[in-house]
């Protein structure tokens, strides 16, 4: 059905929209005025080798279909050959791309609207993208590199909408940027403490919703200048985080800074607020959904009682981090969601968590949250504890069975976790259960086998579960399996070729006398495995009779098998679509004089290198 849709949206197109597939040989019409292709990793120069002319093109998007967070290249040549011959451009998406530096020639794409340079390591823009006067939608999201704009970005008249979010080191905005008050979206706004942007020009963008952060507010000097933001009067603004420095020292005036906290006061529709390095707000807006409080290294409160004239009617979402003398949040009332983390002095849960759905205690070992736990246990469907040194389980025990929305529970570094409680876990509705870093962890739950509906087992750096038959059994159907530097059931007992639903399986150092991937039977694995990574097997020597019938295996990954020097034979591996091979030292040279028998896999990597793409190098 995907692929009726899709030639028949082609078909509609005609000759004006075109996907650049891979391996094209024919030349594309000078009629093209769309163009998009899929990103892989590695872009190279003769990708293009096709296109018959750049200049009528309207459209050049990358459409990527891998982890938006995996690192993607582009061929240099591209940025200098191919983008400044893009004369009518108007959309541009380089996003995602190990770019450093953009040739000035980009000011030349004097008809570009849409540029799209999210997560690349760009530290600076040209000053010429000054002069790209018909630009209405920058998006410089997630450049971490990113430390300056360009100093005459009030020439971009007709800019509508400047996405600058998670650019930490963006520490200062030209004061021209005032003058573009038509921005509708202004993801950022960093305070000058001397020439540049000023918080009280913030009242001149009337046109501004979605969300802000407003940062840098030690260089506040008056109260009036909070004032003048007047963010009351923006309805339209849905999220704002007020953000001071995480620096304390003598020059900081808390008294000030907490009567411009108080002056930043935001319209009543605020959904979302985020304060950071600072405070305690004496009102919050009443249709509060999502609070977000970071960073108050002197908050011991939330907001005094007596203070606060009304609470909020719908808050949901409450986001306490790294507030070290804060004892106590039972002021906050009925959430839905509550995260707290780093805050080492609290003791004290919000009174009334019946309704809680998800509750992630992150390093609080102060805490003492176990009666809390119960209160929850029928509305409870996501469960995080990381790194609560004196986790008991064992009083949960008779009320485990009340867990019924219970399906997410993921602890990690709690090394006072030596055993669950006699019975397992007997949770029916329980699908991934993440166990990372307990480092006196002796046992997995018991009955394990009856946990019919767990899909995910995630066990990781564990090293006091050893290699044992008294090790309960896998859950028998597990679409997920990751075990890592832990100890359970010998391989031959584990019965992997059982789990009848099994795609994914993971073995990282395990079974480190491990010589060959099979057993008696030579079926290990299950035939409906689609992804297998093998890592840090010192002695792993050969895995052909472990892949037999294998028919739906499409991604292989091999890390640090350093005996390990042949893959299956190519019959077995006819699906396979993706192999990564790394610190395989007598495989990779076994791959590499044997290149051909890889000739049909679409993606093959050695080190970190693609062995399909002439310019795979970095």
């Amino acid at each position: 059905m995907h692929d009726l849709i899709n030639d028949l949206a082609m078909c509609v197109s005609g000759y004006k929209c075109l996907r650049l597939e891979d391996n094209l040989r024919y030349k594309i019409s000078e009629k093209v005025r769309r163009l998009s292709f899929i990103s892989h990793r590695y872009v190279s120069y003769d990708r293009f080798s096709s296109v018959n002319s750049f200049q009528s093109l309207r459209t050049f998007l990358p459409v990527s279909i891998s982890n938006r967070h995996s690192t993607m290249y582009l061929s240099r040549r591209v940025l200098l050959d191919v983008v400044p011959k893009l004369y009518c451009v108007r959309e541009l998406s380089l996003s995602g791309y190990q770019i450093y530096e953009l040739p000035s020639s980009i000011g030349d794409l004097r008809h570009l609207r849409y540029f799209n340079l999210s997560r690349t390591p760009l530290k600076r823009l040209p000053e010429s993208v000054s002069t790209l006067c018909n630009l209405q939608v920058l998006i410089l999201e997630g450049c971490y590199r990113l430390s300056k704009l360009p100093a005459c970005m009030d020439k971009l008249i007709n800019l509508r909408h400047l996405n600058i979010a998670d650019t930490s080191q963006l520490r200062e905005m030209s004061e021209g940027i005032a003058r573009l008050t038509s921005l509708q979206t202004l993801s950022k706004l960093i305070v000058s403490k001397s020439s540049g942007l000023k918080i009280n020009e913030l009242r001149d963008f009337k046109l501004l919703k979605g969300e802000i952060s407003i940062e840098e507010l030690q260089h506040v000097v008056n109260v009036q200048e909070a004032t003048n933001a007047r963010l009351t009067n923006k309805s339209s603004l849905k999220k704002i985080g007020l953000i001071w420095s995480s620096t304390f020292d003598d020059s900081r005036n808390e008294i000030l800074e907490l009567d411009v906290l108080d002056a930043l006061k935001p319209h009543e529709n605020l959904s979302s607020l985020q304060i950071k390095f600072y405070g305690v707000f004496k009102q919050l807006p009443l249709k509060l959904e999502n609070f977000e409080i970071d960073d108050c290294e002197d908050l011991v409160i939330l907001w005094p009682s007596e203070n606060i004239v009304q609470r909020p009617i719908n808050l949901q979402n409450v986001i306490v981090k790294r507030c070290p003398k804060l004892l106590s949040i039972q002021e906050i009332g009925v959430i839905g969601s509550l995260h707290t983390e780093k805050c080492v002095s609290l003791e004290l849960l919000p009174d009334n968590i019946s309704s809680c759905r998800d509750l992630t205690i992150v390093n609080c070992p102060s805490l003492k949250m176990m009666t809390s736990l119960e209160d929850c246990s029928t509305s409870l469907e996501y469960l995080t504890i990381d790194g609560w040194v004196n986790l008991n389980l064992t009083t949960l025990r008779e009320s485990f069975h009340n867990y019924s929305n219970l399906t997410w529970i993921f602890i990690c570094n709690c090394d006072g976790l030596e055993s669950f409680p006699q019975g397992g876990l007997p949770i029916p509705n329980l699908r991934y259960l993440h166990i990372v870093g307990c480092r006196n962890l002796r046992s997995l739950p018991d009955r394990m086998e009856q946990q019919l509906s767990l899909e995910t087992l995630f066990v990781d750096d564990c090293p006091s579960l050893t290699e044992s038959s008294q090790q309960p059994n896998i859950p028998p159907n597990l679409t997920f399996l990751s075990l890592s530097m832990c100890g359970v059931k010998p391989l031959g007992e584990l019965d992997l070729h059982k789990l009848t639903s099994l795609e994914y399986f993971c073995l990282s150092s395990v079974y480190p006398n491990l010589v060959s991937f099979s057993n008696d039977n030579d079926q290990l694995l299950p035939p409906s495995l689609m992804k297998l990574k093998l890592s840090d097997l010192p002695n792993l020597e050969t895995l052909s009779k472990g892949f037999q019938n294998l028919t739906s295996l499409r991604d292989l990954e091999l890390r640090k098998c350093p005996k390990l020097e042949a893959l299956p034979v190519k019959d077995q591996l006819y699906n396979l679509r993706s192999l990564s091979i790394k610190d395989c030292p007598l495989l990779k040279e076994h791959c590499l004089r044997n290149e051909g028998d890889f000739a049909d896999i679409p993606n093959v990597e050695i080190d970190d290198r693609s062995i399909n793409d002439p310019e795979s190098c970095p």
